[in-house]
């Protein structure tokens, strides 16, 4: 550490406790959450770094001590810590700009270099817990924080490190988390799981091009991945999000029984209908102060220090595909929603079917029932098994796209309709295989039975 920041960061390790907010689903607002909290005096964040713990194990696992040589390569050009340890970039901005903020945020790289690589350059091996406070340390410094105030780190993680959806997922996130910081706080930040699969199944039926994911030189690889339920981004949307949110829900609460009284669960709803009093709740629990800004009628949230412009799977920054099957946002409507509001909590009903919302309540009545929320189209989930093999068998929204969605095929050239022509021509065999796979997980190996109470194939922590 460089000699003028020595008294500084010794206090800084001894008296500093992370606290660690996981979204299981991946889209509870863990980024909007962020940039409440983005300036709070007692509690350093960077929106523009997300999966802190999720980007290590997956590259060094549950080891605890690391090499420096591969670290720093690792976080400085892979991590997210890129966009404040390298110099502004055109694709460095893109990023920050897809996250809601603004490239030209104050932030003095020069000393964060130096901070960083006074560390992890001058020596072998670094904690891992070491290099998570590092990393904090160095973007307080370089954005000019009062660190003497500083009591939490707040990170924000995902359960799953990019594990088949067949099984529950080990939570390595979690363990590591706990191994460096065994008194840290832990939130678990939750949304209504018919929101989260309508977002999700809307951000990747656009960036996959269709909801199969099929182009040239893809057919075949993604026809086998259905065939054997090896799913992965980029195959089938819907049944991939349907499969990954009911293991990630399943996984949390197998962690959140084997931690009782750890986490503090947080409703995204709850967040946005009832800001100032939701937060209060937290800071109670956190045991820090409530800023007063949160109780203002228009709160503005930042990132980075700057206004917020809000993100996610219908916002045209986020999603950059604007010609996919499905339709963002408007650029107004996505501006005047990145402060909490209640658009943001109903706009999944005009987002999915009457026959989606009745399958989604019916697959995800565990979830739905413990974490109160209301019921649409079917009495706590319960359907006929001739209405629930309708659901399943009607289309899916952005399954089969219009004549628009061929058109503008055309205006992007040749290739790009020739790819769209070839996914109409191979819809009939993956709409079949697709429900196929589906029914089957329903009715032969009952999926989506099991997953607050009772564990499908557990997998204990390590």
């Amino acid at each position: 550490m460089l000699d003028e920041h020595i008294q500084e960061w010794q206090s800084f390790v001894q008296r500093v406790n992370l606290i660690g907010l996981f979204d299981h689903s991946g889209r509870a607002g863990n980024g909007f959450f962020f940039t409440v909290f983005d300036l709070h005096p007692e509690i350093i964040c960077c929106p523009w770094m997300h999966y802190t713990y999720s980007y290590l194990v997956r590259r060094f696992g549950l080891e605890q001590i690391l090499p420096c040589e591969s670290v720093h390569s690792y976080w400085v050009h892979e991590y997210y810590f890129r966009l404040l340890y390298q110099d502004r970039s055109t694709e460095s901005d893109a990023q920050i700009i897809k996250f809601g903020g603004d490239p030209s945020a104050v932030v003095a790289r020069d000393r964060i270099r130096a901070i960083f690589d006074s560390v992890v350059r001058g020596q072998s091996t670094i904690l891992r817990r070491e290099l998570v406070l590092l990393t904090y340390f160095a973007y307080a410094k370089g954005t000019d924080r009062d660190l003497s105030r500083i009591r939490y780190i707040l990170t924000s993680d995902v359960i799953s490190n990019y594990e088949t959806v067949l099984r529950e997922f080990r939570g390595d996130a979690v363990v590591a988390t706990l191994e460096d910081f065994p008194k840290a706080k832990l939130l678990s930040l939750v949304r209504d799981p018919r929101a989260v699969f309508a977002s999700n199944r809307h951000q990747f039926v656009n960036a996959n091009g269709n909801m199969y994911g099929v182009r040239f030189g893809t057919y075949a690889c993604r026809l086998k991945e259905l065939m054997q339920l090896s799913l992965g981004f980029e195959s089938c949307a819907y049944l991939f999000w349907i499969l990954y949110a009911t293991t990630a829900a399943r996984s949390m609460y197998r962690i959140k029984k084997m931690l009782p009284g750890r986490f503090l669960t947080i409703r995204n709803e709850d967040l946005n209908l009832r800001f100032a009093e939701t937060l209060k709740d937290i800071c109670a629990q956190l045991e820090v102060s409530f800023d007063a800004r949160w109780a203002e009628r228009e709160f503005m949230p930042t990132s980075v220090g700057c206004p917020w412009r809000g993100t996610g799977a219908y916002n045209n920054r986020y999603q950059t595909n604007l010609t996919g099957p499905l339709q963002n946002d408007s650029q107004l409507v996505a501006d005047r929603t990145s402060g909490p509001n209640a658009y943001v909590t109903r706009r999944w009903r005009s987002k999915l079917s009457r026959s989606e919302i009745a399958l989604t309540e019916h697959l995800f009545r565990e979830e739905l029932i413990d974490l109160g929320y209301d019921f649409l189209e079917t009495e706590r989930g319960s359907i006929s098994r001739v209405r629930l093999l309708a659901a399943v068998v009607v289309p899916f929204r952005g399954e089969i796209p219009g004549l628009r969605w061929l058109l503008e095929g055309f205006r992007q050239g040749p290739r790009e309709l020739t790819e769209r022509v070839l996914y109409y021509l191979s819809l009939p065999l993956f709409y079949v295989g697709a429900r196929a796979q589906l029914w089957r997980l329903i009715t032969k190996r009952r999926f989506f039975e099991g997953v607050v109470g009772n564990t499908v194939n557990p997998a204990p922590m390590p």
